[in-house]
């Protein structure tokens, strides 16, 4: 990965909690896939979360909702309209 990668990949996980992106992380790089994208780790870290809520969601766990791309964009220095 370059200096760039490492930046992104720091700035988009770290909107969520840390215990969070470390096991995604973890269970997808410990599997028979390849190395995986971000597009990947930012889906099981969504999952991740929705198996933590205290209330039940009807949302796709996979998708991501506007709040969490407005968080995405804030951490990466992105204008977005929103």
């Amino acid at each position: 990965m370059t200096r760039f990668d490492l930046e992104t990949w720091c700035a988009v996980l770290s909107v969520y909690p840390a215990a969070v992106a470390n096991l995604s992380i973890l269970e997808i790089a410990l599997n028979s896939d390849p190395f995986p994208d971000l597009g990947k780790v930012v889906a099981r870290c969504q999952m991740k979360m929705v198996e933590r809520a205290t209330q039940p969601s009807q949302a796709d766990p996979t998708k991501l909702s506007k709040g969490r791309l407005m968080e995405i964009a804030r951490a990466l220095q992105i204008q977005i309209e929103g």
